[in-house]
């Protein structure tokens, strides 16, 4: 994947991740506050799909997401 930083600096790079996990514009809201605070490590997210996203210990994300079932 790539860092917090490369995702944040590209517009393009943002919009696909927004597509990718299907963020709402809230969830997509607090993703680029994920990216823009370097003490934050995890990203969580539960809308349509749940959407978790990990700063790994090199800087690169690794994300999950999955359908949330009621």
């Amino acid at each position: 994947m790539a860092t917090k930083k490369e995702i944040l600096s590209s517009e393009k790079e943002l919009q696909k991740k927004k597509r990718t996990y299907q963020l709402t514009d809230e969830g997509f809201e607090e993703y680029k506050k994920f990216l823009s605070n370097p003490n934050q490590k995890k990203f969580c997210f539960k809308g349509y799909y749940y959407v978790e996203v990990i700063e790994q210990d090199d800087g690169e994300l690794s994300g999950v997401m999955g359908r949330v079932v009621f």
